[in-house]
């Protein structure tokens, strides 16, 4: 009877050893809040009690290949949220800048060096404003020796822009003032009339936060010596530079104004790109990461879930198929990944980034 008491004992002992390692193992799942997990859930993670959580069953090396190597051609495109800013970044232009002069027939066309500097607030994609200020200078002015001439232009006004991948362009129309100035022999003479100018340019992204402006080019109106019955000067206006771009106020919203959750719908949209070690979905602007292989190509550059991969090495991307195909068409396995990240608070920020994925 003893011996019987003691078995049983033990036995009970037992499943409530193996009972508690259970529950223990399935506590030690680890789980994030969906603030914390930017509202994105992982190939490998599941909503749980309104967590984000890492799934406890692990997909089969078959089944990953087999994901790897087969999307899924059902996959949509990602609906564009109300309110959303593409693009909600300040810039900021400094460069050199050429001013040919029209003296309405006094002493010819005048051409003076100097240079431009701007500042422009972008409140949507498309629209936004836009302060310009420059300075020309010539010496022996129209052929006169000790004779300098000096203009310089302040004006602001709307600005138009239209952006893809790496390319910016623009147009603006600026209004404000323009003084002239006359110097010699320590005498001097100067107006500041009214002035427009009408033009645009394109910059080219050659880094995070740093462009080119590869031209500018302005048609400029000034009204010097109005008072003397010259009616206007109309003058051509060209610069070029560096641009520098910080970070905007435009996040990528839902129609109520609050962070776009990924739903489970989304996931099951999701393919993997293995060369590069991101797993991700199609939008219409591109492939849409939403999870990272630790010690992958992806983060090494820091690739981010919610980032979005619009080319590779020039080769515009919207799956995973895409990614691999770019890739094993370059020899060399170093490769240039162009895309942007949006997360919540950082607006759209480009990416450009180099590495090798063999």
């Amino acid at each position: 009877m003893k011996k019987l008491t003691t078995l049983a004992l033990l036995s009970m002992f037992a499943v409530s050893t193996i009972h508690g390692k259970e529950k223990a193992e399935k506590s030690e799942v680890p789980c994030r809040s969906l603030t914390e997990a930017n509202y994105l859930v992982g190939q490998d993670e599941e909503i749980v009690d309104g967590k984000v959580c890492k799934k406890v069953s692990k997909p089969t090396a078959l089944h990953s290949q087999a994901t790897t190597q087969q999307e899924t051609p059902a996959a949509q495109p990602e609906p564009r949220p109300l309110g959303r800013r593409n693009a909600s970044i300040a810039e900021v232009f400094a460069g050199y800048s050429y001013l040919n002069f029209d003296t309405q027939g006094l002493a010819g066309r005048l051409s003076l060096n100097g240079w431009e500097a701007s500042a422009a607030f972008n409140l949507n994609r498309w629209i936004g404003a836009e302060a310009d200020f420059s300075g020309h200078y010539k010496g022996d002015c129209g052929g006169a020796a000790g004779l300098t001439c000096k203009d310089l232009s302040f004006m602001a006004g709307p600005r138009l822009t239209y952006r893809q991948n790496r390319i910016t362009a623009f147009a603006h129309g600026l209004f404000g003032g323009d003084n002239g100035t006359l110097a010699y022999s320590g005498v001097s003479v100067s107006d500041t009339p009214f002035c427009l100018a009408a033009g645009g340019g394109v910059d080219v992204a050659v880094a995070n936060h740093i462009s080119l402006r590869v031209l500018q080019a302005d048609y400029l109106m000034t009204r010097h010596l109005n008072t003397a019955g010259v009616p206007h000067q109309n003058n051509i206006r060209a610069s070029a530079g560096i641009v520098f771009t910080f970070g905007g106020t435009g996040t990528s919203r839902s129609a109520s104004g609050s962070p776009r959750q990924l739903v489970p719908g989304q996931a099951s949209n999701t393919s993997e790109a293995a060369l590069l070690g991101v797993a991700g979905y199609p939008t219409e602007d591109g492939y849409k990461v939403t999870s990272i292989r630790p010690g992958s190509p992806a983060e090494r550059i820091s690739l981010k879930p919610g980032d979005v991969i619009t080319e590779i090495d020039g080769k515009s991307i919207h799956s995973a198929r895409e990614i691999e195909s770019a890739i094993a068409a370059n020899p060399s396995g170093t490769v240039t990944v162009t895309g942007y990240t949006h997360r919540v608070g950082a607006g759209q920020v480009l990416l450009m980034r180099e590495v090798n994925v063999r």
